[in-house]
């Protein structure tokens, strides 16, 4: 997950590029702009990180609503599950690139490196499919035990807790997005509320994917902030990039105060 926090130590896994999800980005290299403390990074590193979140979710929702006849190869599940959902997921993408402002050339990549995209079988085996399970969470370091691994199941439960992971560092990458590439500190930033009603709307346009994965409520967005919210520290976030801690702090105090 790409963060203007500073990034925690993590395995890298077999066939993975990130400690987060397949597909992910490594954390970046950036350097510091010149207009304040605002750093320049790539929009395809935050995209990635947004984009891969998302797939992991989709992959863990249909695995979801197959899992009493679940097959391998699982790619023809998977892509008659994304195909259901076609609507669903062109709507999360236009309202991702809305909020995060990510150009089109970025968005491509949502779709054609999406893992139901390409038509060669990608989850030949189950243990790819559990991978996310491990890949998705942000506890990674409860499986760096010896058999922890092994012992893990692949259930409701555990997928459901994945997808609140996953919805967290969601948000915690539509947050940086937002702030890279859409405020402008020169000239003043959208109002708080109009901002987090389009980030909302993203995952507004999840819940029919995350119907599977029965959660106890159909709130994704309250789910991601409340998972994420206790993650948050303004310490965590690199020396070049204190506005944004200021953008976030605001943030997180015009949600407990406000009604967006």
């Amino acid at each position: 997950m790409f963060s203007l926090r500073l990034p925690l130590p993590c395995p890298e896994p077999r066939r993975s590029r990130s400690c987060d999800a397949p597909g992910a980005s490594r954390s970046p290299s950036w350097q510091v702009s010149h207009d304040k403390d605002r750093p320049m990074v790539s929009q395809s590193f935050i995209g990635r990180d947004i984009f891969s979140a998302i797939w992991g979710l989709v992959i863990l929702s249909a695995a979801a609503e197959h899992l009493e006849d679940l097959r391998l190869p699982f790619d023809p599940q998977l892509q008659q599950f994304a195909a259901k959902h076609d609507r669903s997921l062109s709507a999360l993408w236009h309202a991702v690139q809305a909020y995060a402002c990510l150009n089109d050339a970025v968005m491509t990549i949502s779709i054609e490196d999406s893992p139901w995209f390409d038509p060669e079988s990608t989850f030949y085996e189950f243990e790819m499919l559990k991978a996310w399970l491990v890949l998705g969470s942000l506890e990674s370091q409860r499986f760096r035990e010896e058999g922890v691994v092994e012992r893990l199941t692949f259930d409701h439960e555990n997928i459901r807790r994945t997808c609140t992971d996953l919805l967290a560092k969601l948000l915690d990458s539509l947050l940086s997005g937002h702030w890279a590439f859409c405020v402008d500190g020169r000239s003043g930033t959208e109002p708080l509320t109009d901002a987090t009603r389009r980030l909302q709307e993203v995952f507004q346009h999840l819940t029919p994917i995350l119907e599977s994965v029965r959660f106890p409520s159909n709130a994704p967005f309250t789910i991601a902030f409340s998972t994420w919210l206790p993650t948050w520290s303004a310490d965590d976030v690199f020396p070049e990039a204190q506005s944004y801690a200021v953008y976030i702090d605001a943030w997180i105090e015009h949600m407990r105060t406000a009604r967006p």
